[in-house]
């Protein structure tokens, strides 16, 4: 297990070397078996690749640096699942990306497993092999197997994700969340599924159909609506909802509109990995449209908030 994990090390540098183009003939000759010896190693080296080249960031030419850095940050050796594959958590940390993205290969029903984890704070931007552009939020989990993009285009969600599926009708596209699933052909949606909270669905454009796990349709939703799903009635309640504060999303802009203090707070903390404090009369019935750059720092959201909210003091818990 050990020397597989100093393997897949290896050729992770490798494949990090060819596209700054310092790889020796040797090493790439090397390279090029292995990317040969499995459909999975050309998946992960066919990932690498794409995200680079869809992310327009400079690769790091200081191969040693990057990689001292991600295994810094994800303890790599310490974990017991199967090797750790960093794409372009490792291709892109000299184009300041912020957050990391985290891959790993895991054996399951005879089927390569691929799962993108957001290790990081927060979100961060990955394309999967169709060209699907997903953003996927702090903590959450992305999975597919090696069948994608054959007859069909299945990922798993634990978490929170914005998608911009590629169209494609002959292949459609679907999100698993618990005991429901999004079939889509090619459209813009949002989608929820912590375990501590409910299913929900956003979308932006296009349709979506929401399904059982087994493929029974539900419903379908328009541009506009949301659906969230209410356990004491076990059925989804589906409401208008501003579209904007989704497609904002892919800029690194975080909107809220009509929220609750509590609503935004809670943003704030997930969004920026902070806990946040306040002391004052917070109505419910009060609501506040509010904006925030991902790239800011956490002290001038709390600062701009507090001026926002009247009556009201934050601070950052240390």
């Amino acid at each position: 297990m050990e020397n597989k994990i100093i393997n897949e090390d290896v050729m992770g540098r490798l494949i990090v070397s060819r596209l700054a183009g310092t790889i020796t003939p040797e090493d790439d000759l090397r390279l090029d078996a292995w990317i040969e010896e499995s459909e999975a190693h050309r998946l992960i080296y066919d990932e690498y690749y794409a995200l680079d080249k869809r992310l327009r960031m400079p690769v790091c030419s200081n191969v040693e640096e990057a990689l001292q850095k991600v295994h810094s940050r994800s303890g790599i050796g310490k974990r017991r699942y199967k090797p750790v594959l960093f794409a372009s958590g490792i291709v892109a940390l000299v184009g300041l990306i912020v957050a990391l993205i985290h891959f790993y290969v895991s054996s399951h029903d005879e089927k390569s497993v691929h799962r993108i984890v957001n290790v990081d704070n927060t979100s961060m931007h990955c394309v999967l092999p169709d060209g699907s552009d997903v953003w996927l939020r702090a903590g959450s989990e992305l999975a597919y197997d090696a069948s994608f993009n054959t007859t069909s285009r299945t990922v798993s969600l634990k978490g929170e994700a914005y998608f911009d599926v590629e169209s494609n009708p002959e292949c459609p596209f679907y999100v698993k969340a618990d005991d429901y699933k999004v079939k889509v052909l090619g459209t813009v949606f949002n989608v929820k599924n912590y375990e501590d909270t409910n299913v929900e669905v956003t979308l932006a454009k296009g349709a979506v159909a929401m399904q059982t796990s087994s493929g029974h349709n539900l419903f379908c939703l328009k541009p506009g609506q949301k659906a969230a799903f209410v356990p004491a009635q076990d059925a989804f309640d589906i409401t208008e909802t501003p579209i904007e504060d989704i497609l904002l999303m892919k800029y690194g802009i975080v909107s809220m509109t009509n929220a609750s203090v509590e609503d935004i707070v809670e943003t704030i903390e997930q969004e920026m990995g902070v806990d946040i404090v306040y002391s004052g009369e917070a109505s419910p019935a009060r609501r506040y449209n509010f904006n925030f750059q991902k790239g800011a720092s956490p002290e001038s959201v709390v600062e701009l908030l507090g001026f926002i909210c009247t009556g009201l003091t934050f601070e950052i818990k240390k």
